[in-house]
């Protein structure tokens, strides 16, 4: 047993972080990180501006990293997207609305995509065409054909589940 100084209570010694030294900290781990939260709250500008830095000076590990996660967490992604986005519906608009505005081609070739999938004139595949995945939602990624902008031909697609697609458009980001 060992005395938190923290919050003044005896607990157990695996309640406590250990230094690169060996010693245990003198708080336990739920004082250490009410802490944690208290200064990010009282310093968030500077937490933001450091974390901004990094995020940016470290791009590709980054994003390795998170996609490594949301992999592995699909499914606790998925429950996470939807809920923000039912509780933020205003700021979910507004987004797409940006996007939409930024992104004319796109927008008119996913329309032609969503048309042709209710008239039957294009099916959607059961499985993602890269993992074979056919658990998960999939998308229709437009590809560039042997010339020309990749919207030029709405319905030449393939299906992606979305963890690939997004893979697929961040390898393309690293190329231009």
């Amino acid at each position: 047993m060992k005395w938190c100084n923290g919050c003044g209570t005896s607990k157990p010694e695996d309640a406590f972080y250990k230094r690169s030294t060996g010693i245990l900290c003198s708080s336990c781990k739920e004082c250490c990180s009410e802490h944690s939260r208290q200064y990010r709250a009282t310093h968030k500008a500077e937490y933001t501006a450091t974390h901004r830095r990094y995020k940016t000076t470290h791009r590709t590990e980054c994003a390795a990293r998170d996609r490594r996660y949301k992999t592995a967490h699909r499914e606790q992604c998925a429950v996470h997207s939807s809920k923000y986005f039912r509780a933020h519906p205003a700021e979910a608009r507004a987004g797409v609305q940006r996007w939409r505005t930024a992104h004319p081609g796109a927008n008119r070739a996913h329309s032609q995509v969503q048309c042709a999938l209710k008239t039957g004139e294009l099916v959607k595949s059961p499985f993602c065409q890269l993992c074979l995945d056919g658990e998960h939602v999939l998308d229709a990624h437009h590809y560039n054909g042997l010339e020309g902008n990749e919207y030029d031909h709405p319905l030449d697609i393939v299906w992606l589940c979305r963890i690939c697609h997004k893979g697929l458009h961040a390898i393309g980001r690293k190329e231009n």
